[in-house]
């Protein structure tokens, strides 16, 4: 089962946890065990350039930004639309990659759509089911346009597409804990 796969999540504008604040979520994988994802509009403030003499020998093509993939510690992750470097097909244009020689690769080239991930966001069993049935996310198939967009207008531009909605009293109420590591 890969149920939401390849959708993306839409932070209820009310949602208290800091680490999901008005984020776009791009579900990579999900099933019974649970559930993984990157965030798609965080955006951090260290540029590949940076730090790649430390995590490869390879050249690095284009300086990207890495992204924030979520609050779960892990592995570089690089989305991308180059199919015979993925690993897990996300979309038939969008695929993921954490092994590093197919990141080395892909970061060589400077036309490839990709964005480079620290980090990830996940959800134990039964965990994000909970959290949509509490109206805490809006759910919004992905598209190839939507995941490589403009980082500072994604949550915007899927808002609106969401319908006005988001922004009002008709979406269910948000009850998360008061404790975001519960979450």
């Amino acid at each position: 089962m890969n149920a939401l796969a390849g959708n993306l999540l839409i932070a209820d504008p009310r949602m208290a946890d800091p680490n999901f604040f008005r984020s776009v979520v791009l579900i990579t994988q999900h099933g019974d065990e649970g559930a993984s994802g990157v965030i798609l509009n965080q955006p951090s403030n260290v540029w590949l350039s940076e730090i790649w003499g430390e995590l490869s020998e390879s050249p690095l093509g284009e300086n990207r930004q890495l992204f924030r993939g979520g609050p779960v510690q892990g592995p570089l992750s690089v989305i991308h639309n180059c199919r015979n470097l993925s690993e897990l097909t996300v979309l038939p244009d969008v695929h993921l990659s954490m092994n590093r020689s197919h990141i080395d690769q892909l970061l060589a080239r400077a036309t490839d759509k990709c964005r480079v991930f620290s980090g990830y966001s996940g959800w134990g069993k039964g965990q994000l089911e909970n959290e949509l049935n509490v109206g805490g996310w809006l759910i919004l198939p992905a598209r190839l346009e939507l995941v490589f967009s403009d980082p500072e207008i994604v949550y915007k531009s899927v808002c609106e597409e969401v319908g006005r909605e988001i922004l009002f009293s008709g979406s269910k109420p948000v009850r998360f804990p008061a404790d975001p590591s519960l979450n």
